[in-house]
């Protein structure tokens, strides 16, 4: 089986695919961030792309066939969670 986590860099990427990880650990992660906070990680315990088996940057309103090719499931967590950045886009 195969999950994509849009926004799996996010506030709550990273605790839905630890969970995941950790409940399912045949299952394949497959992970799509822009990556656009990824200076402002507030810990170097591990970065929240490493816990995916497959990593890909990009953006959501520009995604492919490719990234959904095979996928069992899609959790969407992808947002610009800054209110006045969300206008910005």
């Amino acid at each position: 089986m195969k999950i994509l986590i849009t926004g799996n860099m996010g506030y709550v990427g990273p605790v839905l695919v630890k969970r995941l990880r950790d409940s399912y650990p045949g299952v394949e992660l497959i992970g799509f961030d822009m990556g656009y906070f990824g200076n402002c990680l507030s810990s170097n315990d591990i970065f929240p792309e490493c816990r995916v088996d497959v990593q890909n940057f990009g953006d959501v309103r520009r995604g492919s066939e490719q990234l959904v090719a095979g996928v069992d499931g899609v959790v969407y967590l992808a947002a610009l969670s800054n209110a006045p950045l969300g206008h910005t886009f």
